[in-house]
This record gives C-alpha cells, structure tokens and sequence, in this order.
C-alpha cells in the first residue's frame, strides 16, 4: 500500500471569488481542493483571485468560515527588501526574491501585528502627549532656576 492510499483526501471548497483588485467584477462561484480554507484562499490568491469573506463551504454542504480580519492574506512580497514576489516559482513550500536573493517560506502564516502593540493604537498616543507635557515640565522645572539666579 503506497503512502497515498493511506492519507486522507483533502475536502473540496466552494468558495466565492473575483480577479484580485477588480472591486467591481461579480463574485463568481469556484471549487478548490485544500486542507482548511486558510490554504484554499493562498491557493485561489495564487492563481489570480480573491476570496470572499465568510464564504467558503465544503462541497459535502458544511459551512466554515473564514477567520476575522487579522488573518487576511495581504498581497505576496519579500519580507527583507518589499519586492512582489507574485508570479515567482514555489521551490519546496518557499520563494526566492529575485531582487535581495531572501528565501521565503510560505507555509509560516504571521497574523496582522501578530502578538506586537499596534503603533496607531490611541492609547500610544496619549502617552505620547504626557510623555512630551511631562518633558517639558522637567525641563522647565530645571531651567527657572537657573534663569533666575543669571538675572
């Protein structure tokens, strides 16, 4: 018995897709084969669509959603110099960058801001503004002082 006979076939997907970027295209029903939906949108991005929000739906008719917008796919580019690697050759689940020669992998997903504070958050900002208040405060503090015993 070869080792595909022993593995699971992987489920089909319909799923809803357009042409990448063309906002104003219907969305056109497609099937794809892949493990979980995540891997069948890298593979419906790849050749050339994108993939419809929450509608991804197993062939077998049990509905799976794809997760909230943290996980969305962004469009493919070097991780070191930005340069789009679309349209580049898969070389074992990775990609060479043929601008910086960085190799890629493929198959580590990060999620958006994955884990890190997000730098527009406002919170960042109003520390920010009493940071600088309380700098200038210090600093005025400090200075008087010294102003004083000049004049």
């Amino acid at each position: 018995m070869s080792t595909q006979d022993s593995q699971p076939e992987k489920p089909v997907w319909e799923v809803k897709v357009r042409p990448l970027g063309e906002t104003h295209t219907p969305w056109e029903t497609m099937t794809v084969r892949a493990s979980s939906i995540i891997q069948a949108e890298a593979i419906m991005r790849r050749r050339g669509f994108e993939m419809a929000k929450d509608s991804a739906m197993r062939s077998d008719g049990q509905p799976t959603f794809l997760p909230g917008k943290n996980y969305a796919l962004k469009p493919l580019v070097c991780s070191k110099c930005g340069y789009s690697l679309e349209g580049l050759t898969l070389d074992r689940a990775s990609v060479t960058c043929i601008e910086c020669t960085h190799t890629q992998p493929l198959i580590a997903y990060v999620p958006e801001n994955s884990g890190m504070i997000d730098k527009h958050h406002p919170i960042i900002g109003l520390f920010a503004i009493i940071g600088i208040i309380a700098t200038i405060l210090f600093l005025l503090l400090i200075s008087l002082p010294i102003i004083f015993t000049i004049l």
